[in-house]
């Protein structure tokens, strides 16, 4: 067994042990990742981009945001072809590439399966200030898409080196 795979699975048997809801509330119905390491390990097993929303308990933008992503339904189903992970107050990466063009909250990213980021996908109906700030599903929605849209190619590139 990989050192990923067992990162992996001690991560999320301790948030089944302590009983914590990781989904801090942005969708119990969603198949989170405990941890940004965890996220990493599980996208390069799976072949699955990251998708990672940086937020506050005291963000009321956050607030707003968060009820609409963990009811919207098509939101649930794409999640499947992502690995998810929400990071909450203290829990945020302290690393630069993780604040792109700010640190305002909250921030949806996105990271190839290799952990490389990627800086295309941003909310292009947004104040081009807060490139990563989303404020509705539709926003979301519309990010998630082109992820999988460019993840075709990735596949493509897979193919030709076999």
């Amino acid at each position: 067994m990989s050192l990923h795979s067992c990162v992996n699975i001690l991560s999320v048997l301790l948030v089944l042990v302590g009983g914590e809801d990781i989904s801090h509330g942005w969708g119990s119905s969603i198949s989170w990742v405990p941890s940004l390491a965890a996220a990493q390990a599980q996208a390069v097993q799976e072949n699955k981009p990251v998708m990672l929303i940086i937020h506050k308990s005291w963000c009321g933008a956050c607030k707003k945001l968060k009820p609409l992503f963990a009811a919207d339904q098509e939101i649930v189903e794409l999640s499947e072809d992502f690995v998810m992970v929400n990071l909450g107050d203290d829990e945020e990466p302290s690393d630069p590439k993780y604040k792109p063009d700010g640190g305002y909250i909250p921030r949806i990213l996105f990271f190839h399966p290799d952990g490389s980021f990627l800086p295309e996908i941003t909310n292009t109906e947004g104040n081009p200030k807060y490139k990563y700030y989303h404020y509705s599903t539709e926003s979301v929605m519309e990010s998630m898409d082109q992820v999988m849209e460019l993840s075709e190619t990735w596949e493509d590139k897979v193919k030709d080196e076999l």
